[in-house]
């Protein structure tokens, strides 16, 4: 059980990571999604192995990942979704399955939402163009979310709701505390 404990542990870490390289660069690198998968097959692995009755059935995981791939696909190609969210959100919903799908979605809309509003609020008003003002002055944060509203771009970096989401999925299903 400790091991499967330590990847679902590294996986929301790599989850955590997808949405700082989402606001720092406005792009979540492939090795990310990639090393996600790898974490849930591992897993898999080891409850087959130990007997452990840790996840879903497999038709639960991997229908909602390609439900969700599908998806995304269709919202990349309609030009709503960038690429690194399309690709995050299968991988995600591979290791949550159809039960923890509800909370989710439910949470990432809702975080995405949050952020929707707070981009707004920082590009439209004074305040929040002072606080761009001083935030684009950091190096870091000038190729990232910051700058492109700096930019007057209307971009939101999803990989923070969507960061959120998996990760209370992941308390929802039961893998964290």
């Amino acid at each position: 059980m400790i091991i499967i404990l330590t990847l679902i542990l590294f996986t929301s870490g790599l989850i955590i990571a997808a949405s700082v390289t989402d606001i720092l660069r406005m792009k979540i690198p492939n090795i990310l999604p990639a090393l996600i998968i790898s974490g849930f097959v591992v897993a898999w692995i080891f409850k087959m192995i130990l007997g452990l009755n840790v996840f879903q059935s497999a038709t639960s995981h991997f229908a909602a990942a390609g439900i969700m791939l599908v998806i995304m696909m269709i919202l990349f190609f309609a030009g709503v979704f960038g690429g690194g969210d399309a690709k995050i959100i299968p991988v995600i919903t591979l290791w949550i399955g159809v039960q923890g799908l509800p909370a989710f979605l439910m949470v990432t809309s809702l975080t995405g939402g949050i952020l929707a509003l707070m981009s707004i609020a920082l590009r439209k008003t004074s305040f929040g163009q002072k606080i761009l003002t001083r935030l684009i002055n950091k190096p870091y944060l000038q190729n990232g979310w910051i700058g492109e509203m700096v930019k007057g771009h209307n971009t939101i970096p999803y990989g923070i709701a969507i960061a959120i989401g998996g990760i209370v999925a992941f308390r929802t299903v039961g893998y964290l505390p």
